[in-house]
């Protein structure tokens, strides 16, 4: 395929994360074929100076690859199964008979085999191993997150990652926006989804290395994020003030930094067979690697979800009660914390952070971090 008609597909795709960004084509690496499978790494430069890659596979074919055609999952498979190079398989499976693609995702691209499994073509790609599969590593066997099943690598870039499929899944934020629209209450799967999110926390401290985390290593890096947000998200100036002030109020309190799934919130969890499960273990979208993968305090993730239950009362014009009531229940689940005060300053990084993501990619949506961030700060 030529530059142009991958360009093409990129910048039409879904999962291409440069929409509404003066954006051009680097250059184009076509990988050693990997069986039936070419892979393309696009490199991507924007005016401001950053830079992206993005991940291509094709078939021998010349189909336009898994993004488009269902039937290109089975070449997938038969990589996977005859060993070709990249592509490793950790669990003797019965082999598909049929493939189809979901096409409901952004960020990636899910390709669905009929054996019980789920390949996740990673689209935004770094050097370094792959963030999601080290996660779902230490997390087999848990319960509380999809098993791991293969990989697939080019080197030290990730390119894709092999895991359980769901038997019939709910997404959480679906099942949070249907119950708040009707008035339901939420709290018995809220405090389901915040006792699986402890086991996720303490089977990753378990498994994975900690460290000592000091509250104002915490703060200064949230102020910094504070800074770089304010620059692209102007509507976020009216709370310097406000944000320099709470920052300045640190509790005096011990953390343990550890591995934590970094962009936790109801989309990214699933209830199948009566069970919560964790899914999307990649960390925040628009943050480089090396960020995603830095150990931090296990209340990035409850501020995650706590802020989610907002998203999903606002999406379903749901009552104050209900997110209350959803917000308590998910603590009671997860259990005790260092600090609430603290957790309320996660969850204030938290929502500068989806301030920015806003503005980039759903404007109509901005509303919600900043009605947050200004009843957070005692502004509302």
């Amino acid at each position: 395929m030529s530059r142009d008609k991958l360009w093409h597909l990129t910048t039409s795709a879904r999962w291409f994360g440069g929409r509404g960004r003066d954006a051009r084509l680097a250059d184009v690496t076509a990988l050693p074929a990997s069986g039936p499978v070419v892979s393309h790494l696009l490199d991507v430069a924007y005016a401001d100076g950053t830079a992206e890659r993005y991940h291509v596979p094709l078939v021998k074919s010349a189909l336009p690859g898994v993004a488009e055609a269902v039937d290109e999952g089975l070449h997938l498979w038969q990589a996977f199964a005859t060993g070709a190079p990249g592509f490793q398989l950790f669990d003797d499976l019965p082999r598909p008979g049929a493939a189809r693609r979901f096409t409901g995702e952004q960020s990636n691209t899910s390709v669905f085999f009929d054996n019980g499994t789920m390949l996740k073509v990673l689209r935004r790609v770094e050097p370094g191993a792959d963030i999601e599969a080290e996660l779902l590593e230490a997390l087999r066997g848990s319960g509380v997150a999809p098993e791991l099943h293969g990989v697939w690598s080019h080197g030290d870039i990730p390119l894709g990652v092999l895991v359980e499929s769901l038997t019939d899944p709910d997404d959480g934020f679906d099942l949070a926006t249907a119950s708040a629209a009707a008035g339901r209450s939420f709290e018995e799967h809220s405090a389901a989804l915040g006792g699986a999110l402890a086991t996720v926390h303490a089977q990753l401290r378990s498994a994975l290395p900690t460290r000592r985390l000091d509250v104002g290593e915490f703060a200064r890096g949230a102020l910094e994020r504070f800074e770089e947000a304010a620059s692209s998200v102007p509507e976020l100036e009216r709370f310097r003030a406000g944000v320099t002030r709470r920052f300045g109020e640190l509790p005096t309190v011990e953390l343990v930094a550890q591995r934590v799934p970094g962009d936790c919130h109801l989309g990214q969890t699933l209830l199948s067979e009566g069970r919560w499960r964790y899914v999307d273990f990649e960390g925040e979208p628009i943050k480089p690697v090396a960020e995603r993968r830095a150990l931090d305090s296990g209340l990035r993730d409850v501020a995650g979800m706590l802020r989610s239950f907002d998203y999903a009362a606002a999406t379903a014009g749901a009552a104050p009660a209900w997110i209350a009531a959803a917000r308590d229940a998910f603590t009671r689940g997860y259990g005790p914390t260092e600090s609430q005060d603290l957790l309320q300053l996660y969850e204030l990084d938290k929502a500068i952070y989806e301030a920015v993501y806003e503005a980039r990619f759903r404007p109509s949506k901005l509303v919600i971090p900043l009605t947050g961030i200004a009843a957070l700060l005692g502004e509302g």
